[in-house]
């Protein structure tokens, strides 16, 4: 495509907010539990946020710390910093001092943008924030006229790497727009909708549809994470929404609701589930039990959405993550980069125009994801002849035993078949005689024995994919978006 006519023929992300505030000024863009604030009001918001932002020092290209809740302002500040030309670097409001200390400083903020006065970030430079300084009277004139362009960078998409220390690229709102268009597309998110927002805004999946929804000019329900599960289901009645993102773990502690509770979100629009796996026999249960209407989406914070398992492909496509999201190519290789026979194991990459193109900041796992202009997230997969992409487990987290390759996703879907298993999580561990042997991570209820597993395995699988060692557990360690942390895992049960 032309360089120039793209240039030309993708909005700001402050532009299509401007334009709502135009057209529709009183029709609501942000529900809080304190209040609604109007298009009108989010845009003069934004206006006066951008200049209170300047008084601090904030030009173009500067990096703003975003260590906000789950807020009014938080949402008004991240468009603030874009119409800036500043670049917004994410920090989770829940972390320590240090941690955000760590963080900020590694990515060069100029100034952190925080809740709460009290906390100390020495030596960096801190404002705190609230509805009153977002509307507080502009203290400048002439910063009136938005300073960024489409390409210019907008905000760090960070996620974690093996050390867990945030990294990513950073994304332009023009990268932004294609990943929104996606979602309008795919997800069939748009103006209509009332989005509720049921996870912290430091989520890079949250946030994004939080901010795709205003710029299609929908709106945004904010909630208080952590809510338990009546709780959620009462907001989801009373605020009206239409359209709501959750991980796994928040749809599990919905599912221990009875059906007469769980009646009300059968209404919902359009139900997105990502962050983590949700097994097969999970995602028939919520269709069933929660909505029909269930997207399962996979992608990641670095490259963004890669595919679609839709309503109508549930049956089709069971057991994959859908097929290949709007505008994104999918494609599986060897070690060498060539593309493998479809059907066949390899690792999966992508491209689109949503696809982060600039280099990675951070660890040195997602510092390599980016290559030849595809985005390589890390995992195994095989590619159906009708599309649909089936994952086989994570390219680190392949378990060579005996020089042969086993992929844990597979080994997991047998278990989790069981009745009593409530979660499963399979991985490698050292072996002398065979470089890595299998070990399954169990939650089950207690009447579930090894020796059940055990012949389970026996029946479904080929002699070299059955575990070694079945370990019960409580629960599973998990990062901040549901996934299992297995490296934790082994470390706790297996010296």
């Amino acid at each position: 495509m032309d360089a120039r006519f793209r240039a030309e023929s993708i909005p700001s992300l402050n532009a299509m907010v401007a334009s709502h505030a135009r057209v529709r000024p009183s029709a609501d863009a942000i529900v809080t539990p304190e209040r609604v604030i109007s298009f009108g009001e989010f845009q003069a918001g934004i206006i006066a946020s951008a200049d209170q932002l300047s008084v601090h020092g904030v030009t173009k290209r500067s990096r703003v710390g975003v260590a906000l809740g789950e807020t009014f302002a938080h949402l008004v500040l991240l468009f603030a910093i874009g119409r800036l030309g500043a670049v917004a670097v994410p920090l989770d409001k829940r972390w320590t001092v240090s941690e955000k200390q760590k963080v900020a400083s590694a990515f060069h903020t100029d100034i952190v943008l925080i809740d709460d006065d009290e906390e100390d970030l020495s030596p960096l430079s801190i404002v705190q924030v609230s509805e009153d300084w977002v509307h507080r009277q502009s203290l400048i004139t002439g910063n009136r006229q938005e300073q960024s362009s489409p390409h210019d960078p907008f905000i760090f998409s960070l996620s974690s790497g093996t050390t867990g220390s945030p990294a990513g690229p950073a994304l332009s709102q023009a990268q932004l727009f294609h990943r929104f268009v996606n979602q309008w597309v795919t997800l069939r998110l748009n103006g209509g909708d009332r989005f509720l927002s049921a996870t912290p805004l430091y989520f890079g999946a949250t946030r994004s549809f939080c901010l795709s929804t205003l710029c299609a000019g929908g709106t945004v329900v904010l909630s208080t994470p952590g809510m338990i599960a009546e709780d959620l289901v009462r907001l989801f009645v009373d605020s009206k929404a239409t359209a709501t993102f959750l991980v796994p773990t928040l749809l599990r502690r919905l599912l221990a609701l009875d059906d007469v509770s769980l009646a009300p979100l059968q209404q919902l629009r359009v139900l997105i589930s990502s962050g983590a796996v949700l097994h097969d026999d999970e995602r028939d249960e919520v269709r069933r039990r929660i909505c029909p209407n269930l997207f399962n989406y996979y992608g990641t914070t670095e490259g963004g959405g890669i595919s679609i398992l839709t309503p109508e492909d549930a049956v089709t496509g069971a057991g994959s993550v859908g097929r290949a999201a709007f505008m994104v190519n999918i494609e599986t290789v060897d070690r060498n980069g060539v593309p493998v026979a479809n059907g066949e194991v390899g690792r999966l990459r992508y491209r689109g125009p949503g696809v982060a193109d600039g280099p990675l900041y951070g660890a040195d796992d997602i510092a390599e994801a980016n290559e030849d202009g595809w985005f390589y997230p890390g995992d195994l997969a095989s590619i159906r002849d009708d599309g649909f992409v089936f994952l086989r487990g994570r390219d680190k987290e392949m378990i060579l035993r005996g020089g042969v390759n086993i992929y844990p996703v597979e080994i997991e879907a047998e278990i989790s078949r069981l009745d009593s298993v409530v979660d499963v999580a399979v991985a490698g561990y050292p072996s002398r005689e065979f470089g890595e042997e299998i070990a399954a991570f169990v939650v089950a209820q207690p009447a579930l024995t090894e020796a059940t597993i055990m012949a389970h395995c026996r029946s479904k699988l080929a002699p070299y994919k059955i575990p070694s060692r079945i370990i019960f557990c409580g629960s599973f360690p998990r990062s901040e978006s549901g996934k299992i942390r297995k490296d934790d895992l082994v470390k706790m049960h297996i010296s």
